[in-house]
């Protein structure tokens, strides 16, 4: 793979993992 495909799979876990966490915050609140 290259890097630049590997540096957006990477942002994009970053984003959904923090939409995640978002969500079960807001849930817990």
């Amino acid at each position: 793979m290259q890097q630049e495909a590997l540096e957006g799979i990477k942002l994009a876990v970053c984003a959904v993992a923090l939409a995640v966490f978002a969500v079960a915050v807001m849930a817990l609140l």
